[in-house]
């Protein structure tokens, strides 16, 4: 386990990819690049479904990125499953 920006949140594991049901094309320095389009989840290499549940073997993963809980478009039930905070442990 490694600690991310909040010095309380830990995260289970930093093999999560994002990936999304739509994907779009989206300049980037000028340049065009497949970019997650809705809902953005977590997803691992060689899993059928996401963090949250979700079947998602047709979806577009995107290796360029990996899922971070602070993107706006991330999937709340992802977060919750990938991140914890210990103090709730008790």
């Amino acid at each position: 386990m490694s600690v991310i920006d909040h010095p309380h949140t830990t995260i289970r594991s930093t093999n999560w990819w994002a990936t999304s049901p739509h994907r779009r094309l989206a300049k980037v320095a000028g340049e065009p690049v497949w970019s997650p389009y809705s809902t953005v989840h977590a997803r691992q290499v060689g899993e059928s479904h996401t963090a949250c549940g979700l079947r998602a073997i047709e979806w577009c993963m995107f290796f360029d990125r990996r899922f971070t809980p602070t993107q706006v478009d991330a999937c709340k039930d992802c977060i919750q499953v990938i991140w914890f905070d210990p103090r709730d442990a008790d």
